[in-house]
């Protein structure tokens, strides 16, 4: 009687390592869809200057991944629901006869494998995402009422 009660206990410990492993490795799976390449970084360690490819990849748990776009994307900007903005996105700017005309703008863009590691530095940890919609609307805006008022 003895002998099968170690014989459940070490069954029930195997169990638990195995469960353990399990949650352990989904915790640590990073997908990386097509089109696009990670940029690794961690708290203790930095930026590191590889990039994770499409696929999927073991990552430490200690590490976080931005995403960035290596093929093709666009950047529309419109009012014309037809061009694929769900919602006004064109942007007034002001002339040099103090009128203002609406723009419309559309570009295409992609990150440069080679040079990830360099821009997420560059943008202060901000991922393709963010890049694009915080930083290149911006500067693009300024930069478009810069030209209409001269």
């Amino acid at each position: 009687m003895y002998r099968r009660r170690s014989g459940s206990v070490g069954a029930a410990i195997i169990g638990i390592v195995l469960f353990i492993a399990l949650i352990c490795t989904i915790v640590c799976i990073e997908k990386i869809p097509v089109g696009y390449e990670g940029v690794m970084y961690s708290m203790s360690g930095g930026v590191k200057d590889e990039t994770l490819t499409q696929g999927w990849h073991i990552v430490p748990p200690t590490i976080k991944v931005k995403e960035f776009t290596v093929s093709n994307e666009q950047l529309i900007l419109t009012q014309d629901k037809r061009e694929g903005s769900k919602e006004d996105e064109s942007f007034k700017v002001a002339t040099s006869d103090d009128a203002s005309i609406s723009i419309d703008f559309q570009m295409s863009y992609r990150f440069i494998p080679e040079k990830l590691v360099e821009t997420y530095k560059k943008f202060k940890g901000m991922d393709g995402n963010d890049i694009v919609q915080n930083r290149v609307r911006t500067v693009l805006k300024s930069k478009v009422s810069e030209i209409t008022t001269d």
